[in-house]
């Protein structure tokens, strides 16, 4: 039996959570983010209130281990939605974040985000075949992947939030140096 594919999903599902519980803290950011994607204002709050329930539906599969191959290759799919989502964003004149934890930090629409979700979409997908029975390990098997899954999901947000201080960084030293 393979812990990989668990790994991954227990990873995906708590990035999936906290993207969630950010998210619905500041549905109106979502909806502002969704805006500038082109989504019709009349829709964007709808759309930022669906947006977040998807993400605990397919967050709580992913960690019940329900359909555990489907499930995995929906988490697959919708992390390279994410990546396709980040280049259009990069592509739009002004901008800044993606919203995908709402105002709680605006994340960039960077290379390295786009580079780590087509990375785990893709290994989702591949993974998926992998395996047939997420319960067949033991509870304290499951346990700790659940607790590196917590620390892969953590070092997925931290890493987003040291690129948004980079960022403003960078862009306070600019202004500094062109005054």
């Amino acid at each position: 039996m393979h812990a990989a594919p668990v790994l991954l999903a227990y990873s995906l599902a708590l990035i999936l959570l906290i993207a969630a519980v950010a998210k619905s803290r500041d549905l109106a950011g979502v909806a502002s983010a969704l805006r500038g994607l082109g989504v019709p204002p009349a829709a964007t709050m709808k759309a930022a209130a669906a947006e977040v329930a998807a993400e605990v539906a397919l967050g709580l599969a992913l960690l019940s281990g329900a359909a555990f191959n489907a499930t995995l290759a929906a988490a697959g799919v919708l992390f390279l939605a994410f990546a396709l989502v980040l280049l259009r964003i990069r592509g739009l004149k002004g901008a800044a974040g993606c919203g995908c934890l709402g105002r709680v930090l605006d994340v960039p629409a960077d290379t390295p985000g786009i580079v780590v979700n087509v990375i785990l979409g893709v290994a989702a997908l591949g993974l998926s075949t992998m395996m047939h029975e997420a319960h067949a390990f033991t509870l304290g098997e499951r346990a700790v992947l659940l607790a590196t899954g917590g620390i892969v999901a953590g070092v997925y947000w931290l890493s987003s939030y040291a690129r948004t201080v980079l960022r403003m960084l960078a862009d306070y030293l600019e202004g500094v140096s062109t005054q």
